[in-house]
């Protein structure tokens, strides 16, 4: 199965024009993720400050053509989800939260100003969407920067439960699951991107995004893929 943002693209022609020969199949690189043994979902920041279709105080408005690409998104990873649930593989969640003040949101508030302002504690645009809501037992890592590796608990999770995989899905493909997979690949876990269960609001970044990934740093695969990988595994 091809992987779409390879697909010819007159608004971001580079990508297609800049692939190689060997690479005009779109044909995902399976042997970088499918010789792991024990995968695990990381389920980046799919928050209802990311995700909601309510208005947001600091969005003047979303396209409805991106709010359909997070639907698809989220609609995808739900069977993701559920299918690793099925098969007992362990989903974990990451989401981007400070303190009731946002004192602890450093200097990304800088670059950022409403992420110090209304992803407070407390607030509901922090919450994960309850379309992807977790189960018990399911952990929820809350993180102060873009990647859920930096400053918080998500290797010692992950060698605990001896995942030597990770399955990255969520948004904003250009940030946080970008930088997720970055150091998934960095502490040494085959990674590999769910192509249709990541989400953007800029679709030229989110195709750009994905052809880096694929070409240089982990791998990006279509879904009907990883669940059959995930099956044809834990069978």
């Amino acid at each position: 199965m091809g992987l779409k943002f390879l697909e010819p693209d007159d608004k971001i022609s580079y990508l297609h024009e800049s692939l190689t020969p060997d690479d005009h199949g779109g044909l995902p690189d399976h042997d970088f993720y499918q010789k792991g043994k024990n995968p695990a979902i990381l389920v980046i920041d799919m928050q209802r400050a990311y995700t909601s279709p309510e208005p947001k105080p600091w969005v003047r408005e979303v396209s409805p053509g991106i709010q359909e690409l997070v639907n698809q998104a989220i609609e995808n990873t739900n069977t993701l989800i559920e299918t690793a649930r099925s098969l007992k593989v362990p989903v974990i969640y990451t989401g981007t939260r400070y303190l009731p003040d946002g004192s602890d949101c450093g200097i990304r508030r800088e670059k950022f100003p409403k992420l110090g302002e209304y992803m407070r504690e407390g607030l509901p645009w922090v919450d994960i969407d309850e379309r992807l809501a977790p189960k018990y037992g399911e952990p929820i890592i809350w993180k102060k920067v873009a990647s859920g590796f930096f400053g918080t608990y998500m290797v010692p999770i992950l060698t605990h439960r001896n995942i030597d995989t990770c399955i990255v899905v969520g948004t904003a493909t250009s940030g946080c699951v970008r930088a997720v997979t970055v150091d998934a690949v960095s502490a040494n876990f085959r990674t590999v991107v769910a192509e249709e269960c990541v989400t953007d609001r800029n679709i030229w970044a989110h195709k750009a995004t994905l052809f880096d990934i694929w070409r240089y740093i982990a791998t990006v695969a279509p879904l009907a893929d990883i669940t059959s990988w995930l099956k044809q595994l834990k069978n």
